[in-house]
């Protein structure tokens, strides 16, 4: 999911610290890449998490104008469809694993992006 924020006036590399915070406080394993207006936050999981895959998150733009992309879920789904195709040869488990991937997605999906829009108005309406 991507979403654009305009007239918020946020140093971006203070979104990138939260949003690196955010992942290690629930125990992902984070590095960031950064180049010129463009950041790109590598979340890594455990096997606690019973994510199957990295996530990856993009912050561009500027202070005043910027996007947030969450990418993540390719793996999961292809895990789901060759799990279902393999079911009678043993895949049943690619299938479970993939469904269980997406579900633990969807809900780190869902939290980061309520947690995300609490800093971001908590940041545009404090002095800088």
């Amino acid at each position: 999911m991507e979403v654009q924020w305009e007239d918020r006036n946020i140093q971006l590399s203070t979104l990138v610290d939260f949003i690196c915070q955010f992942f290690r406080e629930r125990s992902f394993t984070v590095s960031l890449k950064r180049s010129n207006a463009s950041y790109h936050v590598v979340v890594k999981p455990r096997r606690s998490h019973k994510i199957a895959e990295n996530i990856h998150i993009f912050v561009d733009g500027e202070p005043n104008n910027f996007t947030v992309k969450f990418n993540a879920g390719r793996h999961s789904q292809v895990l789901v469809m060759f799990g279902a195709l393999t079911t009678y040869f043993g895949g049943g488990s690619f299938h479970l694993k993939g469904l269980r991937s997406k579900e633990a997605l969807r809900e780190l999906e869902r939290e980061f992006w309520f947690c995300l829009t609490e800093k971001i108005c908590h940041l545009a309406g404090s002095p800088s």
